[in-house]
C-alpha cells in the first residue's frame, strides 16, 4: 500500500490534532486550522460545481492573505494544476503566462480586476473568471458570495 502525503492530507491531520490552533494570521484576521480547512473545502465545492477537476490548469492572482492559502488548498484538493501569477507582473507578462499555461480558469482578487480587464479579450483559453471581493461584475463569478453559500466538499474528496 502506497501512502500519499499531500498538503490537503497534512492539513486534515493538523485539524484532527489541533483544530483550534491558529494557522493563518493576516491583517484581515486570524484563522484556525479548522477554519482554513472548512473554507478551503467550501472553495473546492464551488470550483468543482463549475467543472474544475483533476488536471485542469487554474491561474491564481491574490495578495498575501487567507484567500490565497484557502484557494491553493482548494485546488490541491481537486487535483487541479495551480498556475500562480506574480502580483508584480505587467499586463503583457500576465497575458503571456496565461496564454502559454493552458489555464482555462482564473481566480483573482478584486485588486487585480483592472489589469485582468486590460487583457481579458486576448485570453481565449480562459473560460471562467472567479473574482474574490470588490463589487460584483457581470462577466466574473462572485467567488466570495458563492463560497459563503456553498456546502463544503465531501470529506473523502479532499485526499
Amino acid at each position: 500500500m502506497k501512502l500519499q502525503v499531500t498538503l490537503p492530507y497534512m492539513l486534515q491531520k493538523a485539524v484532527r490534532n489541533h483544530p483550534l490552533r491558529e494557522a493563518i494570521v493576516s491583517e484581515k484576521g486570524r484563522w484556525t486550522y479548522g477554519d482554513w480547512r472548512m473554507n478551503a473545502r467550501k472553495r473546492a465545492a464551488v470550483l468543482r460545481a463549475h467543472g474544475i477537476g483533476k488536471g485542469d490548469h487554474v491561474a491564481v492572482i491574490f495578495l498575501n492573505g487567507h484567500e490565497i492559502l484557502e484557494t491553493f488548498m482548494a485546488l490541491m484538493m481537486l487535483g487541479a494544476v495551480i498556475v500562480p501569477l506574480n502580483v508584480r507582473l505587467s499586463s503583457g507578462e500576465l497575458r503571456y503566462i496565461l496564454d502559454h499555461s493552458d489555464a482555462t480558469n482564473l481566480v483573482l482578487s478584486h485588486e487585480f480586476e483592472a489589469v485582468i480587464r486590460e487583457i481579458k479579450g486576448d485570453l481565449p483559453r480562459v473560460r471562467r473568471y472567479f473574482k474574490s471581493g470588490g463589487e460584483p461584475a457581470a462577466d466574473m463569478l462572485d467567488f466570495e458570495a458563492e463560497t459563503s453559500a456553498a456546502e463544503p466538499l465531501a470529506e473523502e474528496a479532499d485526499l
